[in-house]
Protein backbone atom coordinates (compact mmCIF):
# COMPACT_ATOMS: atom_id res chain seq x y z
CA UNK A 1 0.00 0.00 0.00
CA UNK A 2 2.69 2.21 0.66
CA UNK A 3 4.74 2.00 -2.85
CA UNK A 4 1.23 1.55 -4.99
CA UNK A 5 -1.18 3.09 -2.62
CA UNK A 6 -2.72 6.48 -1.93
CA UNK A 7 -3.17 8.39 1.08
CA UNK A 8 -5.93 8.40 3.57
CA UNK A 9 -6.56 11.48 2.75
CA UNK A 10 -7.26 11.67 -0.97
CA UNK A 11 -9.57 8.17 -0.50
CA UNK A 12 -11.24 10.93 2.45
CA UNK A 13 -11.55 13.46 -0.66
CA UNK A 14 -13.44 10.77 -2.93
CA UNK A 15 -15.36 8.64 -0.48
CA UNK A 16 -17.08 11.58 1.94
CA UNK A 17 -18.66 13.13 -1.06
CA UNK A 18 -19.97 9.41 -2.24
CA UNK A 19 -21.15 8.93 1.05
CA UNK A 20 -23.15 12.17 0.96
CA UNK A 21 -24.66 11.38 -2.44
CA UNK A 22 -26.01 7.92 -1.68
CA UNK A 23 -28.91 6.31 -0.59
CA UNK A 24 -28.02 3.04 -0.03
CA UNK A 25 -24.31 2.21 1.36
CA UNK A 26 -23.51 -1.16 0.29
CA UNK A 27 -20.96 -3.57 2.32
CA UNK A 28 -19.87 -7.20 3.13
CA UNK A 29 -19.36 -6.89 7.03
CA UNK A 30 -20.22 -3.66 7.73
CA UNK A 31 -19.60 -3.90 11.15
CA UNK A 32 -15.62 -4.52 10.51
CA UNK A 33 -15.22 -1.74 8.06
CA UNK A 34 -17.16 0.85 9.84
CA UNK A 35 -14.90 0.52 12.98
CA UNK A 36 -11.34 -0.05 11.03
CA UNK A 37 -12.99 3.52 9.00
CA UNK A 38 -13.90 5.21 12.33
CA UNK A 39 -10.68 4.56 14.25
CA UNK A 40 -8.74 6.09 10.92
CA UNK A 41 -10.98 9.23 10.85
CA UNK A 42 -10.57 9.72 14.43
CA UNK A 43 -7.06 9.13 15.30
CA UNK A 44 -6.95 11.66 11.81
CA UNK A 45 -9.51 14.31 13.33
CA UNK A 46 -11.31 13.82 10.38
CA UNK A 47 -15.59 14.52 9.95
CA UNK A 48 -17.01 11.36 9.93
CA UNK A 49 -18.81 10.90 6.33
CA UNK A 50 -22.01 8.57 7.46
CA UNK A 51 -22.29 10.75 10.80
CA UNK A 52 -25.96 11.62 9.16
CA UNK A 53 -26.44 8.60 6.82
CA UNK A 54 -30.00 7.15 8.42
CA UNK A 55 -29.38 3.44 9.43
CA UNK A 56 -31.38 1.90 7.18
CA UNK A 57 -29.34 3.43 4.39
CA UNK A 58 -27.03 0.53 5.05
CA UNK A 59 -26.81 -3.02 3.46
CA UNK A 60 -25.14 -5.58 4.90
CA UNK A 61 -25.09 -8.35 2.01
CA UNK A 62 -23.17 -11.05 4.48
CA UNK A 63 -25.80 -10.87 7.29
CA UNK A 64 -28.52 -10.85 4.48
CA UNK A 65 -26.97 -14.12 3.30
CA UNK A 66 -26.39 -15.78 6.45
CA UNK A 67 -29.92 -17.16 6.77
CA UNK A 68 -29.68 -18.19 2.83
CA UNK A 69 -26.36 -19.71 2.94
CA UNK A 70 -27.25 -21.99 6.13
CA UNK A 71 -23.45 -22.55 6.96
CA UNK A 72 -23.35 -24.59 10.53
CA UNK A 73 -21.65 -22.14 13.42
CA UNK A 74 -19.53 -23.40 15.99
CA UNK A 75 -22.75 -22.92 18.19
CA UNK A 76 -26.38 -22.41 17.65
CA UNK A 77 -27.46 -21.21 14.60
CA UNK A 78 -25.49 -20.06 11.52
CA UNK A 79 -21.97 -18.59 10.86
CA UNK A 80 -21.94 -15.37 8.80
CA UNK A 81 -20.59 -16.25 5.39
CA UNK A 82 -17.40 -15.10 4.28
CA UNK A 83 -18.18 -13.30 1.00
CA UNK A 84 -16.52 -16.24 -1.13
CA UNK A 85 -18.85 -18.43 0.58
CA UNK A 86 -22.25 -15.97 0.03
CA UNK A 87 -21.00 -15.85 -3.85
CA UNK A 88 -20.78 -19.38 -4.93
CA UNK A 89 -23.52 -20.74 -2.23
CA UNK A 90 -26.21 -17.51 -3.93
CA UNK A 91 -24.84 -17.09 -7.40
CA UNK A 92 -24.17 -20.56 -8.02
CA UNK A 93 -20.32 -20.05 -9.11
CA UNK A 94 -16.85 -19.76 -7.97
CA UNK A 95 -15.51 -15.73 -6.72
CA UNK A 96 -12.20 -15.50 -8.89
CA UNK A 97 -9.62 -12.98 -7.42
CA UNK A 98 -10.98 -12.75 -4.07
CA UNK A 99 -9.67 -10.28 -1.40
CA UNK A 100 -8.49 -8.46 -4.56
CA UNK A 101 -10.61 -5.24 -3.63
CA UNK A 102 -12.23 -4.78 -7.16
CA UNK A 103 -12.97 -8.46 -7.23
CA UNK A 104 -14.61 -8.18 -3.88
CA UNK A 105 -16.22 -5.34 -4.72
CA UNK A 106 -17.91 -6.54 -7.76
CA UNK A 107 -18.41 -9.89 -6.04
CA UNK A 108 -20.21 -6.96 -3.24
CA UNK A 109 -22.41 -5.88 -5.59
CA UNK A 110 -23.55 -8.55 -8.15
CA UNK A 111 -24.64 -10.09 -4.22
CA UNK A 112 -26.78 -7.16 -3.53
CA UNK A 113 -28.49 -6.98 -7.09
CA UNK A 114 -28.89 -10.65 -6.71
CA UNK A 115 -30.95 -10.17 -2.95
CA UNK A 116 -32.28 -7.01 -4.62
CA UNK A 117 -33.04 -7.40 -7.99
CA UNK A 118 -35.39 -4.04 -8.01
CA UNK A 119 -32.54 -2.28 -7.37
CA UNK A 120 -30.54 -3.34 -10.36
CA UNK A 121 -32.71 -1.41 -12.51
CA UNK A 122 -31.57 1.72 -13.81
CA UNK A 123 -34.17 4.46 -13.21
CA UNK A 124 -34.09 8.35 -11.70
CA UNK A 125 -35.56 6.30 -8.77
CA UNK A 126 -32.05 4.39 -7.81
CA UNK A 127 -29.63 6.10 -10.12
CA UNK A 128 -27.93 7.34 -6.73
CA UNK A 129 -27.42 3.75 -4.87
CA UNK A 130 -23.73 3.88 -4.88
CA UNK A 131 -21.85 0.35 -4.18
CA UNK A 132 -18.84 1.17 -1.76
CA UNK A 133 -16.69 -1.81 -0.19
CA UNK A 134 -13.67 -0.34 1.71
CA UNK A 135 -10.83 -3.35 1.76
CA UNK A 136 -8.89 -1.26 4.53
CA UNK A 137 -5.59 -2.81 6.13
CA UNK A 138 -5.21 -0.87 9.30
CA UNK A 139 -1.58 -2.14 9.69
CA UNK A 140 -0.72 0.71 6.60
CA UNK A 141 -3.41 3.03 8.26
CA UNK A 142 -0.55 5.49 8.11
CA UNK A 143 -0.04 6.23 4.68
Amino acid sequence: ARKFGISFASVHQVFRPLVKLADTLVCFNIAYDRTVLLGEYLRRGYDIPWSDTPKDAWVDPMLEATGLCKLPGKYKGYKCPKLEEAYEKLLGKKLEGAHDALADVRATAELYFHLHPARGLVSKSNHKDVCIHLKFNASRSNI
